[in-house]
């Protein structure tokens, strides 16, 4: 039997909570894509993988080489096209709901995080169906057109750690989700 799949978003933002310039990020993090590759192809059942959801622009902004991206389930929302399964490694979906819906029916998944973009991010936590959120905080401010929405109140530190991002000081954080009374 398998256990309850879990959501998480995994992100990187600035101190103002920039995460995206010109569709692209508003960074060069070699090291930081490194481990955000090994936490979202990590699971516990070695029978089981991750699902990485992301919108149309967050998926194009990705080069077409590592498309999709190995080792985890690629799901991506986009109006534009119809849900279809297009490779083992690729599914698309027209909302956000409908993703979550179609993962929560797939017995080897074991963890789906949310990988942006900003309107991604924001439907997942005003559908509250997040339970943990792994932020990479980057202590600098940078030029950017794309933010991360606050983090809601029902979310709670549960874990930081000072770090070194490539040249950048950044503390990675992880929130939870306070049980409903």
């Amino acid at each position: 039997m398998h256990g309850k799949m879990s959501i998480k978003i995994i992100v990187a933002y600035g101190r103002n909570h920039e995460i995206g310039y010109e569709n692209g990020m508003p960074w060069h993090l070699p090291n930081e894509l490194r481990w955000v590759s090994k936490v979202t192809r990590h699971t516990t059942d070695p029978q089981r993988r991750n699902a990485i959801v992301m919108g149309r622009r967050t998926w194009e902004s990705i080069p077409a080489k590592l498309r999709p991206l190995k080792g985890r389930l690629n799901v991506v929302v986009s109006h534009k096209s119809p849900q279809r399964l297009a490779s083992e490694n690729l599914l698309y979906c027209n909302s956000l709901e409908e993703a979550l819906s179609q993962l929560r029916h797939h017995a080897l998944i074991e963890t789906v995080f949310i990988f942006g973009g900003s309107t991604i991010y924001k439907q997942a936590l005003e559908l509250g169906v997040v339970d943990e959120i792994h932020a990479t905080e980057l202590q600098e401010s940078f030029t950017a057109d794309t933010f991360f929405p606050q983090i809601p109140p029902r979310y709670t530190l549960a874990t930081s750690e000072d770090v070194c991002v490539d040249h950048f000081q950044a503390r990675r954080a992880v929130y939870k989700r306070e049980p409903f009374l």
